[in-house]
């Protein structure tokens, strides 16, 4: 009884084809990041965190949290009075 090797694929086709799904996955539009749901709620107008934490149902401490997070991103900057404004 002869013994045949198991059948491969040749490694120049292994390596057009990792290429090709590379492409395609390179090709594929990128989805847009989902928007901060306090940013949402905050939209462009200067906002009270107290006035967020109501609309959101969130603990105030929630919102100041998350508000320190995105003025240290840049995308909200405090205001005088205690509101905050989005920037971006």
């Amino acid at each position: 009884m002869q013994h045949t090797p198991p059948e491969h694929p040749a490694p120049q086709a292994v390596r057009n084809t990792a290429q090709h799904e590379e492409n395609a996955v390179a090709a594929a539009p990128a989805e847009q990041p989902a928007e901060h749901p306090l940013l949402t709620a905050l939209g462009y107008s200067p906002a009270h965190p107290d006035s967020l934490a109501q609309a959101l149902n969130l603990p105030t401490a929630e919102i100041y949290a998350q508000l320190l997070e995105l003025e240290l991103e840049n995308r909200v900057a405090a205001l005088p009075g205690g509101r905050y404004q989005r920037v971006k």
